[in-house]
């Protein structure tokens, strides 16, 4: 990728949608395993009790993910064509299960809405 200036701005990330005031929050739990659903935007949120929020825009709803996708969180916000990617309608993500520690645990999958055959 090019040089690009536009990474030292502030203004932060813009992603084409911003959800309904009446919008709910839900965990990859209540999504269920398989569910797959468009991205519309990612972020993180930092006012938890717990420590940084990951979250999906979804289409009408947020989606919190595992604390472990803080780190992946941000490197998509850093990536101009994960953005564009984004807000061309181009990801999706996909819900899965996985066992830890005898544990069912949920996470999400980024997948091309449109895969490049």
């Amino acid at each position: 990728m090019a040089f690009s200036i536009t990474k030292f701005n502030k203004g932060g990330v813009k992603f084409n949608y911003s959800l309904p005031v009446n919008a709910t929050f839900k965990k990859c739990a209540e999504l269920g395993d398989g569910f797959t659903g468009i991205v519309k935007g990612v972020g993180i949120s930092t006012k938890g009790k717990y420590g940084d929020s990951p979250f999906i825009l979804g289409d009408g709803f947020g989606v919190w993910l595992p604390s472990h996708m803080v780190d992946t969180i941000h490197d998509i916000m850093a990536d101009s064509e994960a953005v564009d990617a984004i807000n061309n309608g181009d990801v999706c993500f996909n819900v899965y299960t996985y066992d830890l520690e005898g544990k069912t645990l949920f996470s999400v999958n980024f997948v091309d809405s449109n895969p490049v055959q």
